[in-house]
């Protein structure tokens, strides 16, 4: 991920689609994924301002901050708290179909394509394997702890 990015979510509900891409932190996003870095959640994925499920779901989490603490707890306890995090479900324009979201790449060499898996999309997947690259960026502690906290804190 290039310094001072982040992965940005942008929908488009008629489309019944999501792309995640790298974005420049200076436009308005809400925090949707979380991992527990240092023992404070951070941000690592983002969704375009105007998706008001993010927005609502973020608020109900910050308003519980004794749930926050216990997942905290239980998450170290149990020696996890590098594998799990949370996510703040927010795709209901992708919803409707029985197995959920399938990630494939997306129009350019740096996207994620987000749709609901479909049997036709499956499909499709399975018939054409011409198009098969992995589509991913890597996170280490450090370029999660950088990434702007303040939208979290409302800084």
């Amino acid at each position: 991920m290039p310094p001072g990015q982040v992965l940005l979510e942008s929908q488009n509900a008629q489309a019944k689609e999501s792309v995640m891409r790298p974005q420049s932190t200076s436009v308005p996003m809400i925090p949707f994924s979380f991992s527990l870095v240092d023992d404070q959640w951070m941000p690592f994925e983002f969704v375009e301002e105007g998706c008001k499920s993010a927005a609502t779901g973020l608020e109900k989490v910050l308003g519980c901050p004794g749930f926050l603490e216990e997942y905290t707890q239980a998450l170290l306890v149990s020696g996890v708290e590098d594998i799990l995090g949370f996510q703040v479900l927010h795709r209901q324009h992708l919803g409707g179909e029985a197995h959920g979201t399938l990630e494939t790449p997306g129009r350019a060499a740096n996207e994620l394509l987000i749709r609901p898996y479909t049997t036709k999309l499956q499909n499709s997947c399975a018939k054409d394997s011409s198009d098969r690259r992995q589509v991913g960026w890597s996170f280490t502690p450090k370029t999660v702890s950088g990434l702007i906290d303040g939208l979290i804190c409302g800084a």
